[in-house]
C-alpha cells in the first residue's frame, strides 16, 4: 500500500497553465559560523516542510502527462469515486456536470493528473546544501547591501529543479524545496508545479511552515483528500451551459500566436515609491472626475502601478524613431477567481483559480510622455477590465479549455512578445511574521524570483511590505530595452532604487 499511487484529478483551468514551476526565494541572514546554526536550520526546516506536505500531501507527488489511450484508465489505487456524480457531503454544489466537449468524449489531448503515494509523502524532505564560492561566490551581506539584485538568483546551484519539466519525461515532481547556506544567509528556494496550485497553495505552505495553520484538518487518508480536492477542482472544470469566446480571452486563440519569448536578456528589481503611486492615484481618480463631471471610479494601486508599468516597458521597447505601423500592444492581467464564482471556492481549495483580463491601446499612444492624463485612461481601462471578471467569463474560458483538440496547445498564451506586457501578481503572498518558516531566523529580510535561466519578457509584482512603504517589481527585458527603461525620465520619479 505505500507505493500504491492515488490520482489527484486536476481542473480544466489546471490543465491549460504552463507546466513550469513557479519560482520563489526567501533570503534570510544567518551567521553560519555560530556553533550548530545550520543544523538547527536544517532541523527546523525539514520538520516543518514534513508538515505543510502533511496538510497538502499532492505535494508530495508528481504531475504525469497522459496520452489518448491512457485517458480513462486507472493509474494506480485511486479514490471510490462512485458517487463522483453526486453532491459531496456538505458542499451544497452539484457535482453532475454538463458535457465538457473534447474531454468527456476521451478525444482530448495533453491532458495530465497528479499521483502521490504515502511512502512520498512519509519520505518527503528538502534539499539543504552549503555552496561554496565556486557554485556561488557572492556573501548575503554583499548582496544585501545591493539590496539583492534580481540576476544574481538566476543561478543553476540555488535550484532544485529544472524552470520548466522536460517534454520528454512522463512525470515531474509536484513540489521543491532547497535551502541554501552561503556566507551570512540562507536562501530558501520553493518550486510548486503550475498544474497543482497556484500563489494560493504557496502561500498556504509558506504559512503552515511558519507556524500559522490553517482551520482545517489534517487528511485522515490521501484517498479522502484526494476526493475532496478533485471535487473542489471539479468546480473550475465545467463551462455550464456557457459558449467558448475567444475574443473574451485572446490568450486562449492559439491560431494568431506571433511570435517567440527573446533568449536573451536581462532582469532588475525596481523599488517603487507607495507614497508617489497613491499620490498617482488620487490625481488619476481627479482627472476622471474632472474630465467626465461624475464620481471616478474606484482604482487601486495595483491599477496604477500596472498602468506605469505598461507605459514604460513599451517606451522601452519602441524608441520614438521606429515606424509603430498601427501597432497595438495588449496587458494581461491576472485575476483570482476563487472569491468571483457564483459559489465562492473554499479556503482550502488548493488548485488554479486565475484568469487574465485583457486590454490593449495602440503602441503610439503608450509610448506618448508620462502624465494623469494618458495614465488615467490606462488606469482606468485596467480596472474595467478586471471588474469584468465574472462566473460567465470564467465558464467562457474553461468551454474553450475543454474544446481544445490538444489542451498543451493552451499552456503558452497567445502573446506578441515584442509589444504585449504580461503581469504576473505575487503582492499577495505572505509577508511579516506568516513567512519566518519556523526556522528562528525571523521574517526573511527579502523575497524574489530564482531561476536557472535568464528571460527577456516578464514583470512579477514582488509581496507587498509596509516597512517601508514600497512595492518591488522585477522586469525582464532585452538588454537594449533594458537600459531605456532604467534611462526613462517619465519613469524615474517614481522608482527609489534599482538592484
Amino acid at each position: 500500500m505505500e507505493n500504491e499511487a492515488v490520482t489527484y484529478r486536476l481542473s480544466s483551468i489546471d490543465q491549460s497553465l504552463i507546466r513550469a514551476y513557479v519560482r520563489y526565494a526567501l533570503c534570510f541572514p544567518c551567521k553560519g559560523e555560530e556553533e550548530g546554526v545550520q543544523e538547527r536550520v536544517g532541523k527546523s526546516l525539514r520538520e516543518n516542510v514534513k508538515r505543510a506536505v502533511t496538510y497538502m500531501p499532492i505535494l508530495a507527488g508528481g504531475v504525469y502527462d497522459l496520452d489518448v489511450e491512457a485517458e480513462g484508465e486507472s493509474s494506480g489505487d485511486d479514490y471510490d469515486d462512485e458517487d463522483s456524480d453526486s453532491e459531496e457531503e456538505g458542499d451544497g454544489y452539484s457535482h453532475v456536470d454538463e458535457p465538457k466537449g473534447k474531454v468527456d468524449s476521451g478525444e482530448q489531448r495533453g491532458r495530465a493528473e497528479a499521483r502521490v503515494t504515502h511512502a512520498q509523502v512519509n519520505d518527503f524532505e528538502p534539499t539543504i546544501k552549503v555552496l561554496s564560492d565556486e557554485e556561488f561566490p557572492h556573501t548575503y551581506e554583499e548582496l544585501s547591501k545591493a539590496k539583492m539584485p534580481a540576476n544574481v538568483l538566476i543561478n543553476e546551484a540555488l535550484t532544485p529543479l529544472p524552470d520548466s519539466p522536460s517534454n520528454e519525461d512522463s512525470s515531474a515532481p509536484a513540489f521543491a524545496v532547497q535551502a541554501n547556506f552561503i556566507e551570512g544567509g540562507v536562501i530558501v528556494c520553493f518550486y510548486v508545479h503550475h498544474s497543482v496550485a497556484d500563489l494560493k497553495g504557496l502561500a498556504e505552505v509558506i504559512r503552515i511552515m511558519s507556524g500559522v495553520l490553517p482551520k482545517v484538518k489534517v487528511p485522515e487518508t490521501l484517498q479522502e483528500d484526494a476526493k475532496h480536492q478533485a471535487h473542489l477542482r471539479d468546480r473550475l472544470s465545467g463551462s455550464r451551459g456557457v459558449k467558448a469566446n475567444l475574443n473574451e480571452h485572446p490568450e486562449y486563440d492559439v491560431a494568431i500566436r506571433k511570435s517567440l519569448a527573446p533568449s536573451k536578456g536581462t532582469s532588475r528589481v525596481l523599488t517603487f515609491s507607495r507614497e508617489m503611486l497613491d499620490g498617482t492615484k488620487e490625481m488619476v481618480r481627479e482627472r476622471f472626475h474632472f474630465e467626465h463631471d461624475e464620481p471616478g471610479v474606484h482604482l487601486s494601486g495595483f491599477d496604477c502601478l500596472a498602468a506605469i508599468l505598461w507605459k514604460a516597458i513599451t517606451r522601452a521597447r519602441w524608441p520614438t524613431n521606429l515606424n509603430m505601423n498601427g501597432l497595438r500592444s495588449r496587458i494581461f492581467i491576472p485575476v483570482d477567481m476563487a472569491k468571483r464564482m457564483e459559489q465562492e471556492l473554499p479556503d482550502d481549495f488548493h488548485g488554479n483559480s486565475v484568469l487574465f483580463g485583457c486590454v490593449d491601446d495602440p503602441v503610439s499612444h503608450l509610448i506618448a510622455p508620462f502624465g494623469v492624463g494618458t495614465l488615467s485612461g490606462i488606469a482606468r481601462r485596467i480596472r474595467e477590465a478586471t471588474s469584468s471578471m465574472t462566473d460567465a467569463k470564467a465558464r467562457s474560458a474553461i468551454a474553450i479549455i475543454n474544446e481544445a483538440e490538444d489542451v498543451k496547445t493552451l499552456n503558452h498564451p497567445n502573446i506578441d512578445f515584442s509589444t504585449d506586457v504580461f503581469i504576473t501578481n505575487w503582492a499577495n503572498l505572505p509577508v511579516g511574521d506568516e513567512t519566518t518558516l519556523g526556522l528562528g531566523l525571523g521574517e526573511p529580510e527579502w523575497t524574489r524570483k530564482v531561476s536557472r535561466n535568464q528571460s527577456a519578457y516578464g514583470c512579477v509584482l514582488l509581496p507587498l511590505k509596509d516597512d517601508p512603504k514600497v512595492w518591488e517589481v522585477m522586469v525582464s527585458l532585452t538588454d537594449e530595452a533594458m537600459e531605456r527603461l532604467l534611462g526613462d525620465v517619465g519613469l524615474a520619479p517614481f522608482v527609489l532604487h534599482v538592484a
